[in-house]
């Protein structure tokens, strides 16, 4: 499969979202979606290699059946649907880099989901940038926890630095709760210290942003008593896009110095205009009030954009015609047991790589690749003739007569023009 959405086995929603959203409105089925947990890494003989095995069975019964792996071909394009809390270098990150490594496209990139995934990370990228952001300390040894409120004036907010979902978030009134609060504070990871902005309580503005564009603003409120605006805590949101501008600019002038694809970007309300709270890289789209916000739409319009981009990326179309082009090519070297050669011009790579993955699995002929110098994608590139195992020439329907080219379908009658297709020119030649 081209795309693979990739999510924990606990935390479904918006990848079933997307998936349904890929079939039913993009009418796009080249997709897969896998749990992390469920794919393997491997290096043989200095190759790089997966593994999948099937999902468990949500029969109990069957739930500790052993699923045996098999190995699959990389996609294209890989999108990360799991949460910063969950989000770890030695594990989500390491399969994320197994698969940049195999050739595929990462979205959101590895380098914005690690800034994202740590608070503190990002909000060293942004303050350096000069966006405005809260007065912060943290620590990089717990041992000090003591004295990092001292820098701040009271009340503050603490949060830890891969939270999620308004999850191991504290309002600390005094220096005497943070005493108290010390020795109950879970420290596998470091917390980050916030001065608490009164102009914003229980309140802040969510802008999800897709392809550097604001698509959705929401303003969320906690609910009675509480000051976590999250919808997971509780809050409720209402929905605002296009009403406030400036939030909107501000979170696109974010996702663009983050280099993120995909991201909501929390701002909080202040007397001196918006200040980032935090960017999450997975923002959650399941709640009812997002029901008919579309944004599981441009979100796969954005990843079907970004696959059609890959250079090895092949439409339906295209692989329809190198179909017609390799039956072709086949009848045009295999005329009366003579030498004669094939030349395949006109074509881009992915066209290309169908014709000649079509060819051999159906000529005993060689073929040799050569992409001319200065094309787009690369310099020039000799690929060194191989063997083709021999077989049966492809079933178009139609005998082939020796009239016919490549650059058309089997029969004269029924020629499907492929050079006239706006792409870089490819030289070819197949030698019997």
């Amino acid at each position: 499969m081209s795309l693979w959405i990739i999510s924990s086995a606990e935390n479904t929603d918006t990848a079933v979202k997307l998936c349904e959203c890929l079939a039913s409105s993009l009418n796009f089925h080249d997709y897969r979606h896998v749990s992390h947990e469920d794919i393997m890494m491997t290096v043989t003989d200095g190759r790089l290699g997966l593994l999948v095995r099937p999902p468990a069975s949500e029969d109990k019964d069957q739930k500790w059946v052993v699923r045996p792996f098999s190995p699959v071909a990389p996609p294209l394009l890989a999108h990360f649907r799991v949460g910063s809390d969950m989000m770890r270098a030695d594990n989500q990150i390491t399969l994320a880099r197994q698969l940049h490594f195999m050739g595929a496209r990462i979205v959101n990139s590895i380098e914005s989901m690690l800034s994202t995934t740590n608070k503190v990370w990002h909000l060293q990228e942004l303050a350096a940038a000069g966006i405005p952001v809260p007065n912060t300390a943290t620590y990089s040894d717990m041992n000090i926890i003591t004295q990092v409120g001292d820098r701040l004036s009271y009340p503050l907010v603490a949060k830890s630095v891969r939270g999620n979902q308004g999850n191991a978030v504290f309002l600390i009134p005094s220096a005497h709760c943070h005493d108290e609060l010390k020795g109950v504070l879970a420290h596998d990871v470091p917390y980050l210290y916030q001065h608490y902005i009164e102009e914003s309580r229980g309140t802040d503005c969510r802008v999800i942003c897709v392809g550097g564009k604001a698509i959705y603003t929401m303003i969320r409120r906690a609910a009675p008593g509480a000051f976590r605006a999250n919808l997971a805590q509780g809050g409720h949101g209402e929905i605002v896009t296009g009403q406030y501008p400036e939030a909107e600019r501000l979170a696109e002038r974010i996702s663009h110095i983050l280099k993120i694809d995909i991201c909501g970007v929390d701002l909080l309300f202040s007397g001196t205009g918006f200040v980032v709270c935090e960017v999450n890289n997975n923002p959650g789209f399941s709640k009812d009030v997002y029901k008919h916000a579309g944004i599981e739409h441009f979100i796969c319009q954005h990843l079907v954009t970004q696959l059609s981009e890959h250079p090895c990326f092949v439409p339906p179309a295209v692989a329809a015609a190198a179909e017609m082009a390799a039956a072709a090519a086949f009848c045009a070297s295999d005329m009366e047991g003579q030498g004669a050669s094939a030349h395949l011009a006109h074509m881009a790579p992915p066209l290309m790589s169908c014709v000649a993955e079509r060819l051999s699995a159906c000529s005993g002929a060689e073929l040799s690749i050569q992409m001319l110098v200065g094309h787009p994608y690369g310099g020039s590139l000799q690929q060194p003739q191989l063997p083709m195992p021999s077989g049966e020439p492809p079933l178009m329907g139609h005998s082939c007569s020796s009239e016919g080219s490549a650059e058309a379908a089997c029969c004269p009658d029924d020629r499907m023009e492929v050079t006239s297709m706006p792409m870089p020119m490819l030289g070819a030649t197949m030698q019997q």
